[in-house]
């Protein structure tokens, strides 16, 4: 969007900008670089944050209208041009990664296990008395047998630890995947 960027550039000041900025809601002022920036600079960035958050709009074109009716010329060109070309400035979607669904469904997996085997430790642990206890340690003692006898009672603490490790992976890798390109 240069031609966006250069009729910003010729319609405003760095000082203009920011103020017209502060009136329209296509981008906040505070994500618009400091006050310390080229005006070039500053222009780009703008047109960046509206071009990702889908705000180069009519809109924003009527908005120019209403500020310098002298320039419908300029600004109706920069418009048609846009147009034309609308469909490679869509925004993308938050979470816009082919890895985010499958990132999201593997926590959710590994989240679900590790909840399921925690409770289920902290049931025997702390009732061992109740028939549901009873019939868990019978389970863990069979899954965990090949274990030496001391250990049975920790395999599921080891499990329990993996399922934690790939739970904070998944997570990391899921918020990953989703906040790539946003």
């Amino acid at each position: 969007m240069v031609a966006l960027e250069r009729l910003l550039l010729e319609l405003f000041s760095a000082t203009e900008l920011r103020m017209w900025v502060t009136h329209t809601e296509i981008v906040e002022v505070h994500e618009l670089p400091g006050e310390n920036v080229a005006f070039a600079t500053l222009a780009h960035d703008f047109v960046q944050l509206a071009v990702r958050r889908g705000r180069v709009a009519p809109a924003l074109f009527d908005a120019l209208h209403e500020l310098r009716p002298g320039r419908k010329d300029d600004i109706d060109r920069v418009r048609s041009l846009y147009e034309s070309c609308a469909a490679q400035f869509q925004p993308s979607p938050p979470g816009n990664s082919v890895l985010a669904p499958v990132w999201h469904k593997r926590f959710r997996l590994t989240r679900g296990l590790l909840v399921g085997f925690t409770a289920a430790w902290l049931l025997t642990r702390a009732y061992p008395t109740l028939d549901v206890s009873k019939v868990l340690i019978t389970v863990e003692r069979s899954l965990f047998k090949f274990l030496p006898l001391p250990y049975q009672r920790v395999g599921l603490l080891g499990v329990i630890a993996i399922l934690f490790l790939c739970t904070c992976a998944s997570g990391a890798l899921a918020w990953r995947a989703t906040r790539r390109r946003s």
